[in-house]
């Protein structure tokens, strides 16, 4: 298939995230990265703009809706060093609940009522109700990053983290493809197998 391009924007963008129905693509609009950041909307069926849904004074980033596409959570510096909110989609300016963690870059919905926290303390599960009305549970530390861990990601097929560490200090990028393969074969290899 050909691509299309959908966003001709000045500075920079980035795609967070998709509806279900894939008709709209919420996008990250920044002056430049992680500068000037706010959160819009983009629709496949006509991409001559962005609907801009988060654009204030404060950086808005990484926007990622609810299961169900009623929510979106991003990444703010309006009530804190990046707090967490949480906001009725596409409703956002109706009203707003904050996550009670400080210094997340981004955040996934684990599930309809859980979100994970990617914070720079660790990798937290929230427990989010959002019938009859929304509420915020106590963060739970999922994962600590150690020393030299730049990135984890949950992989709900495996239900852990995966981490990324820097071993090296000479610039060099390794590329894994089959990313999964390679983990199962490493794992199978250890004394006792899986686990």
């Amino acid at each position: 298939a050909e691509a299309t391009v959908l966003l001709d924007a000045p500075g920079t963008q980035r795609a967070s995230d998709i509806t279900a129905d894939g008709r709209t693509i919420i996008v990250e609009n920044c002056v430049s990265p992680l500068v000037d950041c706010d959160v819009g909307a983009v629709s496949t069926d006509d991409p001559s703009g962005v609907e801009m849904l988060l654009a204030s004074t404060h950086n808005e980033f990484a926007g990622t809706l609810s299961p169900g596409g009623e929510f979106l959570i991003y990444s703010t510096d309006e009530f804190g060093p990046r707090r967490l909110v949480i906001r009725p989609y596409p409703n956002v300016k109706d009203a707003f609940w904050q996550i009670p963690l400080n210094s997340c870059s981004r955040s996934d919905w684990h599930a309809e009522d859980e979100i994970l926290a990617y914070c720079d303390d660790g990798r937290y599960a929230v427990t989010v109700s959002t019938m009859p009305d929304v509420s915020i549970g106590v963060p739970r530390l999922l994962h600590r990053p150690t020393r030299n861990t730049f990135t984890a990601r949950y992989s709900a097929r495996r239900q852990q983290f995966l981490s990324v560490r820097q071993l090296n200090v000479n610039n060099q990028a390794i590329v894994v493809t089959n990313w999964f393969d390679e983990v199962d074969r490493r794992l199978a290899a250890r004394p006792g197998g899986q686990n």
